[in-house]
């Protein structure tokens, strides 16, 4: 894209390296604020890499964050859920990953580390929602079509420092209302800042043009409108986490 610094960025988590994408408007304030993308359960590919593109064009200096490491793709089903198992189980690893993301991008030149927030996509919506949980320092994330049933059951507004949006399909299996139900029930309870937008008709991975490809139909595809609209209430509450009116 025109006017874009975009390169790999290796940092690493313990003795993980991780090959994430940076992209960075080349005119633009010295200080800018940072956002994190989190990819889904397949790893970091073109999706995420776009993302970062169209953040930077917004303003904001974007990491595409490498979750798995080597920038490693998974393909068969069984193999990423063992995976993912692993980490919910070890969720100091698991937010480890995150955090050594977050540290890479405030390290960066031209941005401004009190203004970090964090997206995500299918199980990087959970990761983030986890991380913002789990109290690390972020302004705001935003979920999209991400599993609720992996987040931690505890908020706690003495120790989230971030307010939530979440961006879900009201057709989509793996975030069943059940799921919705029990995770406004724990928000509400913790006194968290957070806002929950349904789209109808909307299944998983709302947001990716390859949806029904890479699964099946009956449980996921691309919605335009549903994408349409998330992507501008994420621009609407990004603006308002960094105005400084609203800190």
């Amino acid at each position: 894209m025109p006017g874009l610094l975009n390169r790999d960025l290796d940092y690493h988590s313990g003795t993980l390296r991780m090959n994430g994408y940076v992209a960075i408007a080349a005119e633009g304030p010295p200080k800018r604020p940072g956002i994190l993308i989190v990819h889904d359960a397949f790893g970091l590919d073109w999706h995420c890499m776009g993302i970062a593109d169209r953040l930077a064009g917004e303003g904001y200096a974007a990491l595409a964050v490498d979750l798995w490491g080597d920038r490693r793709q998974f393909t068969e089903p069984a193999a990423v859920m063992g995976t993912i198992t692993d980490l919910v189980g070890d969720r100091a690893t698991w937010m480890g990953r995150m955090e050594a993301a977050r540290q890479a991008l405030i390290a960066l030149p031209g941005v401004d580390a009190t203004r970090i927030a964090a997206i995500g996509y299918c199980w990087g919506g959970s990761t983030v929602l986890e991380f913002a949980r789990s109290g690390h320092d972020v302004r705001g994330v935003v979920s999209f079509h991400g599993g609720l049933d992996f987040v931690g059951a505890a908020w706690d507004k003495a120790t989230v420092k971030a307010r939530l949006l979440v961006c879900t399909g009201a057709e989509d299996p793996l975030v069943p209302w059940t799921a919705l139900g029990t995770f406004q029930d724990n928000v509400r309870k913790g006194g968290v800042n957070w806002e929950l937008d349904v789209y109808s008709g909307a299944r998983h991975s709302f947001t990716r043009p390859d949806a029904a490809v890479r699964s099946s139909p009956d449980r996921a595809g691309y919605d335009p409108q549903a994408d349409r609209r998330s992507w501008r209430a994420m621009l609407d509450f990004l603006g308002e986490i960094f105005d400084p009116h609203e800190a």
